[in-house]
């Protein structure tokens, strides 16, 4: 009996050692379709064996592997009587490495059915204990992540019909990313310390979700209908890190309505999820989960949204999000709403009121070259497809806004934001000085700022504009102003900025059309055409004689730096309709650095206008030389300083010609510090003329 018995063990062993050892691991690699080296059999029974160490190595083409500790195989032996084994594995301490392909897929494995053969082998069942798994995913640029770690602590997964029915439990726990690196990874595997560092170094984040995150824990119950394409999922977790999980989704997400726009930096969520896959349909979800302490980016967005936290409720294709707070630079903001797997989104947004120095600051335009500051609050709307949604808003002021030099009053704006693109659809603001305020435009927001912003002015009172502007108190009367202006370049080099555009205003009873403005690199220069502007109220230090209606061309030119008018250049032509007669033409006039030069002509002047010096006596009748009002014809180069617009801050000289009957009066005038000189020549111009009481006719020359 001891023979026999000990004949049966003999063979038993050499049956396991030798024909089932070998043939369940055939068996398992044909499944796998993989190499598989299995260990040394350490123990068996009647009902199994136990292999050693055991490793599903690397391929040239397939990154992936797996070491066990040990694989217990189970099986029912009376089973061999039908040529057919059934097996049961349990792993024990798997170590998994899953590396994403370029393809974004994360394995490249299927279970092949079972095969025919002497002894048909079915695995019924994979039982999972103490598990680590490293997922390492890739980047949109198709780099290398870090790796996100699961731990399980048991899982079970089976198959039935031929592998086509998979149903799979899993529970565990998911390590933040930050916890480890690749060359970690190879480290533990192999038990040496990689020489250098890497790129994949530990990120750090913050304690509030660090501390979190170290608590986590998930459950998975599963199963999936690989032919049919159907995949049903129930999910549960705690404080799971959402870096990791954004890493382990995308391959999913990104071929569904669920990809996200936003880069996920930090956060910790948790919730009950049951979710069913069904292929060429969008998933249907039902359940609820938490989001806290969320941190997220996304391209084009210079600030990241903080301090986010929201609850969420699935509702098959639709997720209706509430209580959702977050915190873009320091504006709080919150939202809700509902997100439609196939309409998209809308939610509704709102802030507190907050400076609008903020804003600029939040979306790296502080270095705008004209001061803007003041309060706002804003209500917004995020509607559009799940992968490029649209963000739109109108913001109105809770105070006063200050506008370079300008206050409003009752500011709003309705913006947009898509494509890293800020659409300022409208901007209307109340100057308190008077008039209306509105624009519109765009800004690329990001590296470049390119903007293009159109501004109108409407019915501005010059007088507070020249206030507010230039620090004085016109004595003309400026009446309404009304520009268009468009500023075109880049934000990131506001020196760099230029504009166009045009203005007109009421001034001193008459009219000015700026036809032509231009802004390039801190200059500025502008083309104004007068008309019916009276002089002596624009500039009431002139001569009092030279009131009369104004009308000319003229170009200006400057430097924002300096607007004084010490600083600016101008060049232009004009006509001054005399008060009294005649007119005054200025056909070269010139002005810089604080002085001017003009070439004058004057023509039918009255020589009694005043203008001229009496340098004749009246007859009795108020005439001269016996003419009554006689009229000046003349030319005139004069020059002085834009400080002194009087006679006393003038010099000039010139030609001046009167016409007596058949003769004329020729002078040569001089004019130095507001006095008059003048030398006087009368040709062929009757002796009675100049003393009637003679009663002699004769012709006179004066030299």
């Amino acid at each position: 009996m001891l023979s026999g018995a000990g004949a049966g063990l003999g063979y038993g062993w050499f049956f396991i050692q030798r024909r089932l050892a070998p043939l369940v691991g055939s068996s398992l690699s044909k499944t796998l379709d993989r190499p598989i080296h299995l260990g040394e059999v350490s123990h068996f029974t009647l009902k199994g064996l136990r292999f050693g160490r055991t490793e599903v190595p690397p391929t040239p083409t397939d990154p992936d592997r797996v070491t066990l500790e040990a694989v217990e195989v189970g099986f029912n032996p009376l089973l061999l009587l039908q040529r057919t084994l059934k097996l049961d594995l349990i792993l024990i301490k798997p170590n998994v490495y899953i590396e994403q392909n370029e393809n974004k897929d994360w394995t490249d494995t299927t279970l092949a059915p079972s095969e025919e053969g002497a002894i048909k082998i079915d695995l019924q069942s994979i039982r999972i204990e103490d598990a680590r798994i490293s997922l390492v995913a890739r980047s949109e640029d198709n780099k290398l992540e870090s790796p996100v770690q699961v731990l399980l602590s048991e899982g079970k997964t089976s198959f039935r019909n031929n592998n086509q029915d998979i149903n799979v439990q899993l529970q565990g726990k998911l390590l933040p990313v930050w916890t480890t690196t690749v060359e970690k990874i190879k480290e533990e595997e192999s038990g040496e310390k990689p020489d250098t560092p890497t790129n994949n170094q530990s990120e750090e984040k913050p304690e509030p979700t660090q501390n979190k995150v170290q608590e986590n824990k998930f459950a998975i119950v599963g199963r999936a209908l690989t032919d049919a394409g159907k995949l049903d999922l129930t999910l549960s977790g705690k404080n799971l890190d959402i870096v990791s999980l954004a890493r382990l989704v995308p391959s999913i997400a990104e071929q569904t309505p669920l990809a996200s726009p936003l880069q996920v930096q930090a956060g910790v969520v948790g919730g009950y999820l049951e979710i069913a896959l069904n292929r060429g349909q969008l998933p249907t979800i039902k359940g609820n989960a938490s989001l806290q302490e969320g941190i997220f980016t996304k391209e084009g967005l210079p600030q990241p949204l903080k301090a986010t936290n929201a609850k969420l409720e699935f509702k098959e294709q639709q997720i209706e999000v509430k209580e959702l707070t977050t915190v873009f630079a320091t504006i709080p903001a919150s939202a809700s709403g509902m997100v439609d797997l196939k309409e998209g989104f809308n939610l509704e947004v709102e802030t507190e009121a907050f400076p609008l120095e903020k804003v600029l600051e939040s979306l790296s335009l502080d270095t705008l070259p004209l001061k803007l500051a003041g309060e706002l609050q804003s209500t917004m709307k995020v509607t559009g497809n799940l992968t490029n949604p649209v963000l739109s808003a109108q913001i109105i002021s809770t105070k006063e806004i200050i506008a370079d030099k300008l206050t409003l009053k009752d500011f709003r704006a309705d913006l947009a934001f898509a494509d890293s693109t800020l659409l300022v659809n409208k901007i209307e603001g109340t100057p308190t000085i008077g008039g209306k305020v509105r624009g519109k435009g765009k800004v690329k927001v990001g590296d470049k700022q390119d903007l293009v912003l159109e501004i109108t002015a409407l019915d501005l009172p010059g007088s507070g504009i020249a206030e507010a502007y230039f620090g004085i108190k016109p004595s003309a009367a400026i009446g309404s102003v009304s520009a268009g202006v468009t500023i075109l370049g880049t934000l990131s080099s506001p020196e760099n900025l230029s504009a166009t555009g045009s203005a007109s205003l009421q001034l001193a009873n008459g009219k000015v059309i700026v036809k032509d403005l231009k802004l390039e690199k801190g200059r500025w220069e502008i083309s104004m055409d007068a008309f019916g502007v009276q002089l002596a109220q624009l500039a009431p230090q002139l001569p009092q004689q030279l009131a009369g209606e104004l009308e000319g061309t003229f170009q200006f030119q400057g430097s924002l730096e300096d607007i004084t008018l010490s600083a600016i250049k101008g060049t232009g032509t004009a006509q001054l309709l005399g008060a009294k007669g005649g007119k005054v033409r200025v056909t070269d006039w010139q002005m810089a650095q604080g002085e001017w030069e003009a070439a004058i002509s004057a023509n039918d002047i009255p020589l009694q206008s005043g203008l001229f010096p009496s340098i004749l006596s009246q007859d009795a009748k108020g005439g001269i030389f016996g003419v009554e009002n006689p009229l000046v014809q003349g030319t005139l180069a004069a020059k002085g300083t834009v400080d002194n617009l009087t006679l006393a801050g003038m010099t000039a000289q010139g030609t001046a010609e009167v016409a007596v009957e058949k003769g004329k009066v020729v002078g040569n005038v001089n004019l130095v510090s507001g006095k008059w000189q003048g030398t006087i020549k009368a040709d062929d111009i009757a002796v009675e003329r100049f003393a009637p009481q003679l009663g002699i006719v004769r012709k006179l020359m004066v030299l």
